[in-house]
């Protein structure tokens, strides 16, 4: 308690206060005997000094260094706090950068994938269409021949038809009786040699 109240500094003022109080009566009292206190007034200012000096290294040196002491340790605490602190976030920075640019890759990667599908999407679906085209004109050809072979077989067979009324009809007004039956023993004739 007695260290604390010494270490205070109203008490270390009040030290001051008289310390230059005495210097100044023993300056009015060596007048009274009529010695000369400006002659010895460095030798008095410094024993005042030392004094002070002494007082001030008992009474408050060692509260005024670790005062100090403690602000400097305060300080050099938060330092390096900080100096903590901003390597955690230079850290998390330097993985949150990295993080990122993996990310970036990954995009990077996800968008060159879903190129290379949509073009084997888009080579698929025309390689089908086209089959599809292929496949409609190769039907529409075959049709088309059918069709045709179809409307030859049935001109073929009307003219064909026609042919042979029409010659039919000419042969009954030019043939004779007998001109039919040379025709008829012709015709039984190659039969049977057909046959044989």
């Amino acid at each position: 308690m007695l260290r604390r109240t010494l270490q205070h500094p109203t008490f270390l003022a009040t030290v001051i206060t008289l310390s230059s109080t005495v210097a100044c009566w023993a300056e009015e009292h060596g007048a009274e005997h009529g010695g000369d206190i400006k002659s010895n007034l460095p030798i008095w200012g410094l024993v005042a000094f030392v004094g002070f000096l002494f007082a001030l290294k008992k009474l408050g040196w060692d509260a005024l260094t670790g005062g100090m002491r403690e602000r400097e340790q305060k300080e050099n605490e938060l330092i390096a706090a900080a100096e903590q602190l901003r390597e955690q976030t230079a850290q998390q920075l330097r993985l949150n950068q990295g993080k990122m640019e993996s990310l970036d890759e990954l995009v990077r990667d996800t968008l060159a994938e879903a190129e290379r599908d949509a073009d084997h999407t888009r080579q698929d679906i025309r390689a089908a269409a086209d089959k599809d085209a292929q496949l409609a004109r190769q039907r529409a050809e075959l049709e088309i021949e059918r069709v045709r072979n179809q409307s030859l077989h049935d001109l073929f067979a009307s003219a064909a038809s026609r042919v042979a009324d029409q010659a039919e009809q000419r042969l009954r007004e030019k043939f004779s009786a007998a001109d039919q039956q040379q025709l008829i023993d012709v015709a039984v004739n190659e039969f049977a040699a057909h046959k044989a």
